[in-house]
């Protein structure tokens, strides 16, 4: 209710601001139209609140309410010995379980986040006797309920003394019964039940017990392949796509203590949910199915993180050569997203995005565009229970450059670009850019098992959105630190019966393992994964990746399928009688069971940055598939789990185990590691992983460029010389970054530094091997190069039939770089040309151009090798000209600009049926045609030297 009418007043602050009034009139008329905002607001609110709690609104309204949430820090007395909550802040959040028991209590919580160092305040949460201890808030008691997140956020109850004591809010133990029966939960997870509660949630249907049933889980080979994933009738599915408003073919739930995907299973009918066992975490009297998210593709707006980027550059490299490869194709999705989406196009895909000025229309897409970049957290760290608190962290760090705070619209979209590339540089990612469909060539989808769905599908096949996509593809998650959790996988065709399948991945179901396993030990309860398609910019990486061998994550259980079979059903039966029946005998949880992963966390939480930073260093100075990569990376795995697996001490032993594989007197850090993964120490260096320093130096370059475009508008926006030159911002932006950079830097796109003639030639052939591939037809490689080298090498290419294909061209300047790519052009797609080849095709052409182009043709069919001859072509044609005669009838000519002629030189016979002594020596090798042919090679590479 009062989002709108701010945002607008902050616009007529701007406006009034330009007039003539001076400061202290115009905030005088700011703060009279925001008391009054506040007073209509208000009065919303009110009204709102007292159709709600009338009892006719429905669950869904009431769920959309914004309700407040208290936040406070805790204070340790040290003289006194006490621990308070000091409220700094109210923020209102969206629908909660918890919360919307009763919209009246909503505001009971209260929220505080605690430190890694202070372990001693942990201790006042609780009594001696093992019950919970009061903290006192505004004089009011308030009791420890469970924490979340790496950076712990600790959630108090701010219970009612004074109402009756059944009452739900009464104290915390009344509290924690009305959520669902614990027993036998395990002390490290307890918190993290708890916690299920409060997920942000929409809640749909109220079942009844009839429609609610338990089916085992699929077990095979040792491993639990449907982990966390049921199945719904298409009835239900209907009732839960009208109470959400979209249509709802697969989605991730909460329901009592139960949580993971549910998709369709087309053979039920009527209303029926079917949970399994994997999903049920705890008894809970709570039928309301409550959505968390509807399951959808998200096909644009994605980025490669940090990690991923890692592990593909090591699917790309030759183990011998860490910095070679086909590593480029990632410099090349940089380069789109830096060229391509913030610079050379608009938001809507036309040409220049500032060739005529920016518009508040092009400004309002950009930011679009750019907020997409905020997707993961500052670093790889970070996990889903901090959602909230990130979005209200973009959200301030976004209004800026975009508030209408009287700037120029051109400066805006400078500042909004320079905060997408510093965003992208502090995380090193590289978003991926839309193409013409609107969509990327990176998505991110939930998966399920085939299994599930009773679909058969082969080891390696996976089913994108029911046939969206098919072809390989490169799949993982987040967080992606061990060299095999990229996983290729082959994404197959859909069918009508499976279009129920259209917002999800289906794994299958054969093989040794899960995939979902294989990927950073993840399962089918609703994580994200990644995929990358081969097509566009990730067309090469997804064909040439080589994988690697999974990590091992799950323990196998050694029991045979039967057996596990057996064991599955009789799990099932009996969770199908408590999952939904709490006991009336069950008591809270102990508060020092609750507060034991609290304690744990605090004792080692410290342990994931450290982690994760020496996991970085590790993979730039010995690579990721070293040895202290692999310890470092199964070190960060259990530093992110070590609050739900209670493992510390197994923690605090693999650090040790991984300090002694890769201690290092080296005291320097490389300065492309991401800003927030911890903070820098030692001497900040360019470091060794060329594919990583290369990016940080790319995105460096473009942002200084951008930043002194800024700096020269914010000192004269009006100046017309300014303005000409906005428009020319592109142009100059490129320059910049593409500036030669010191030797230490790597270069951003296959610039292959070559120190002889002869690795220059081997590169070469091994390039033109590609053409025999049509995979390969938009291969690109950069050769850096001297003068002299580069000079030698164009004529050995000219002469040699083996790189006809291949066209070779200098660019940039000196040192400068040798650019090899395939020719593409066919004499079909010159109607223009061939029509002046007939007696009385000579078109609209000039009669010149008919003449010499006919002339041209003629002396290229037949010629003798080593005759050459120029021909006058006007400049508007020479290029068509030399486009055409790189057509692959004409591969054996060479042409090349001189003046304002064309000259031409045969380098060889065009086939071996036209030239009669190569025919001869073929069939009489040993004759004398061979010495003859022979003796003209020998000429010929006389007249080279």
């Amino acid at each position: 209710a009062l989002g709108d009418p701010l945002a607008a007043l902050v616009g007529r602050l701007a406006e009034e601001r330009k007039d003539t009034r001076s400061p202290d009139e115009a905030l005088r008329l700011f703060s009279r139209a925001t008391e009054a905002a506040m007073d209509d607001a208000l009065r919303h609110r009110i009204s709102n609140e007292r159709a709600l709690f009338s009892g006719g609104a429905d669950t869904s309204a009431k769920a959309r309410v914004q309700v407040p949430n208290l936040r406070a820090r805790l204070d340790h007395d040290m003289q006194t010995g006490t621990v308070i909550l000091v409220p700094n802040s109210i923020e209102f959040r969206g629908h909660s379980r918890a919360t919307h028991f009763e919209l009246a209590a909503a505001d009971r919580f209260v929220s505080s986040r605690i430190k890694f160092d202070a372990g001693e305040i942990v201790e006042h949460f609780t009594k001696r006797g093992g019950e919970l201890a009061p903290i006192q808030c505004c004089d009011e008691d308030c009791y420890y309920l469970f924490d979340k997140g790496i950076s712990p956020t600790i959630h108090f109850l701010r219970t009612r003394p004074e109402a009756d004591e059944l009452d739900r809010f009464y104290s915390a133990e009344n509290f924690l019964q009305s959520l669902g029966d614990f027993t036998g939960v395990k002390d490290s997870k307890l918190g993290h039940r708890v916690s299920l509660a409060f997920t942000a949630t929409i809640p749909t249907v109220t079942l009844a017990p009839h429609q609610i049933s338990v089916i085992p889980d699929v077990w095979r080979a040792g491993y639990c392949w449907s982990d966390g994933c049921g199945v719904i009738s298409q009835g239900l599915a209907d009732l839960v796509s009208r109470a959400m408003g979209t249509r709802v073919t697969a989605c991730q739930i909460r329901i009592g203590l139960c949580k993971g995907m549910l998709v369709i299973d087309p053979t039920l009918t009527g209303v029926q949910l079917l949970l399994r066992p994997s999903m049920i975490k705890g008894a809970s009297s709570h039928r309301c199915l409550e959505v968390k998210a509807a399951a959808k593709i998200k096909k644009a707006g994605n980025m490669l993180f940090c990690q991923a980027i890692i592990v593909i550059s090591n699917m790309l490299m030759d183990e011998r050569d860490r910095a070679g490869g086909d590593v480029r194709f990632l410099h090349e999705l940089m380069n789109k997203f830096i060229e391509g989406t913030l610079l050379w196009t608009k938001a809507d895909g036309s040409d220049g995005i500032l060739d005529e000025g920016a518009t508040p229309d092009h400004l309002a897409k950009l930011e679009a565009a750019c907020r997409e970049i905020e997707i993961l957290p500052e670093t790889f760290i970070g996990d889903e229970d901090d959602a909230d608190d990130r979005a209200r962290l973009l959200e301030r760090r976004w209004r800026s450059p975009f508030s209408n705070d009287g700037t120029p619209e051109d400066l805006k979209v400078l500042k909004a670009i320079s905060r997408a590339l510093v965003a992208a540089k502090a995380k090193m990612n590289i978003p991926c850019g839309v193409n013409a469909s609107g969509e990327s060539d990176l998505w991110i989808a939930q998966g399920v098992c085939a299994a599930d769905v009773n679909i058969e599908l082969a080891e390696g096949e996976v089913l994108l959105g029911n046939g969206a996509y098919v072809g390989p593809v490169l799949c993982f998650r987040s967080p992606c630190c061990n060299k095999g959790d990229v996983r290729k996988l082959m994404a197959v065709a859909g069918r009508p019966a499976w279009r129920h399948l259209c917002d999800v991945a289906v794994f299958s179901y054969q093989g040794e393992r899960p995939e979902p396993d294989k990927m950073a030990g993840g399962d089918n309860d609703g994580d994200e994964l990644y995929f990358a398609l081969a097509r566009g910019a990730f067309y090469q990486i997804v064909l040439l990746a080589k994988e690697a061998a999974p990590a091992a994550y799950a323990a196998r259980d050694p029991r045979s399928d039967d057996e596990l079979r057996a064991w599955a059903a009789a799990d099932a039966a009996l969770k199908a009688t408590t999952v939904f029946s709490p006991s009336t005998r069950a008591f809270s949880p102990s508060a020092t069971a609750m507060i034991s992963s609290l304690r744990i966390l605090l004792d080692r939480g410290k342990l994931v940055p450290r982690s994760a930073i020496n996991w970085l260093l590790a993979v730039d100075r010995h690579g990721v598939a070293s040895d202290a990569a692999e310890r470092w990376a199964r070190c960060h795995e259990l530093a992110l789990d070590v609050r739900t697996t209670g493992r510390g001490d197994a923690l605090q032993n693999a650090f040790d185990a991984a300090m002694r594989c890769s201690r290092s007197s080296s005291q320097q850090q490389p300065r492309w590691i991401p800003s927030g993964a911890a903070a820098p120490r030692g001497k900040l260096v360019n470091g060794n992983h060329d594919i990583m320093r290369g990016m940080f130096y790319r995105y460096e370059t473009i942002i200084n460029a951008v930043e002194k475009r800024i700096k020269q508008l914010q000192f004269d926006v009006d100046d017309p010389l300014a303005r000409r030159a906005e428009a020319k911002l592109v142009g100059s932006v490129l320059d910049l970054s593409r500036a030669e950079e010191p030797e230490t830097a790597a270069r951003l796109v296959r610039e292959q530094r070559v120190s002889s003639f002869n690795d220059a030639l081997r590169a070469a052939k091994m390039f033109a091997d590609l053409y025999k591939d049509p995979r390969f037809a938009d291969a690109r490689r950069e050769l850096q190069l001297t003068r002299e080298v580069r000079k030698r090498l164009h004529s050995v290419l000219d002469a040699d039939e083996l790189y006809a294909p291949v066209r070779h061209v200098s660019r940039g300047t000196e040192p400068k770089k040798l650019v090899l790519t395939f020719k593409k052009q066919r004499r079909k797609d010159f109607p223009d040309l061939l029509r002046l080849l007939p007696d009385d095709g000579a078109g609209d052409a000039d009669a010149s151009l008919r003449e010499n182009f006919r002339e041209a043709v003629r002396f290229a069919e037949r010629a003798s090798v080593g005759e050459e001859k120029k021909f006058v072509f006007e400049a508007q044609h020479r290029r068509r000209v030399h486009d055409f005669f790189d057509c692959p009838e004409y591969w054996h000519v060479s042409h090349q600009t001189v003046k304002d002629k064309i000259l031409f030189k045969i380098k060889w016979s065009p086939t071996a049926a036209d030239d009669p002594m190569r025919a001869v020596a073929h069939d009489h090798p040993d004759g004398i045609a061979k010495e003859m042919l022979d003796v003209e090679e020998a000429v010929n590479s006389v007249d080279r030297a």
